[in-house]
């Protein structure tokens, strides 16, 4: 393995060794070519002379640089407020060695990944498998090593590639829990079973040319409706018979 190769930047799962990452090789991009959209990229470090170095390979990559902040702990929060792509997290290598300066600086991640409405890509100069693992589990997206142009484009790419994912996993899992309570609401309306309550939405969205999830948030719609006002007849009829009784 060469040098070149070392620290593709690819991030890593959970269950992966950090060794056999280093091993593939560094994904090509096409941000930042001519006809390509720049990318708004936030940077973070506590040193000034860091954050120039990470600002220029920024630049030469051909993206914008959407902010630069030397308080990591507010990065989270900065993402909210400038609606960076990506955020960049140079971290030293003091804060990956030491034991309580390592705790740190994975409570610091985790927090900003926690806040942080774009992936976090963490920024090293030295390798540390070690770290490296416990920050995935924190929830970095990639990382990259040393911070070189061509070692932060490849974690760049493989970042924006895996929030994609996760988000349009989150999208899907957000989209079974609205059918599965539109379904809920069929059989206990009609006293159906589950499969004759999806079939029913199936079928009525087939007919009527909606999306099955479209369909479903309405039955969800026409449901609370349905409650607010069996609700307000119910405090009607309460009412009615309590001015009955006083008569």
């Amino acid at each position: 393995m060469s040098g070149d190769d070392r620290g593709t930047g690819e991030g890593l799962l959970p269950s992966e060794d950090p060794r056999s990452a280093l091993a593939r090789p560094t994904p090509a991009s096409s941000a930042g070519l001519p006809g390509q959209e720049r990318l708004r990229i936030l940077i973070a470090n506590s040193h000034e002379e860091v954050l120039e170095h990470v600002a220029r390979v920024v630049a030469d990559l051909g993206h914008h640089l959407a902010g630069r902040e030397t308080d990591i702990s507010v990065v989270g929060a900065r993402t909210t407020e400038l609606g960076p792509d990506v955020a960049l997290v140079a971290l030293s290598d003091e804060s990956m060695r030491s034991g309580d300066e390592a705790t740190h600086a994975l409570e610091l991640i985790s927090e900003i990944v926690h806040e942080a409405r774009c992936p976090v890509v963490a920024l090293i100069e030295t390798e540390n498998p070690e770290f490296i693992v416990r920050a995935v589990s924190a929830g970095i997206s990639a990382y990259a090593c040393p911070i070189r142009q061509d070692q932060v484009m490849g974690a760049v790419d493989v970042a924006l590639g895996r929030f994609l994912e996760h988000r349009n996993l989150e999208e899907a899992f957000q989209r079974r829990a609205v059918i599965e309570r539109a379904k809920g609401i069929l059989m206990e309306r009609d006293l159906i079973d589950e499969q004759e309550a999806f079939e029913r939405l199936r079928s009525h969205a087939r007919s009527s040319s909606q999306r099955l999830i479209d369909l479903a948030e309405a039955v969800l719609r026409g449901h609370r409706v349905l409650g607010e006002r069996s609700g307000r007849r119910t405090t009607d009829r309460r009412a009615a018979g309590a001015r009955e009784r006083s008569e």
